[in-house]
């Protein structure tokens, strides 16, 4: 099983475009890494703790949950929103929206 944490930042200037100014893999020790990096795939346990301290709950079915929450820089008005990714069994999903509470 892989898991994987994304984000995606937008920022005015960015928004006025209908675009993200940045996206990529994200870790939970706060760094960001580019989308091609061969170092996104994380434990799952790890992302499944940051998962639900986060509140990734919303489940599009695919493995995908996506965090109500996001990170704010009132200085830039940029904001960054999260999801994680599990590539897994059916049975696993269904396990993993468990213990996230996840919802659709």
């Amino acid at each position: 099983m892989q898991a994987t944490i994304t984000y995606d930042e937008v920022t005015p200037e960015s928004a006025e475009n209908g675009d993200v100014s940045e996206a990529g893999f994200f870790h939970p020790g706060g760094w960001r890494l580019g989308i091609d990096d061969p170092d996104a795939p994380l434990p799952v346990g790890e992302v499944l703790r940051w998962a639900a301290e986060r509140g990734c709950w919303r489940d599009n079915g695919d493995g995908s949950f996506y965090c109500e929450s996001y990170d704010e820089d009132y200085r830039t008005g940029a904001c960054t929103s999260y999801a994680v990714h599990f590539k897994a069994s059916a049975a696993s999903l269904v396990r993993i929206s468990r213990v996230l509470g996840a919802t659709s």
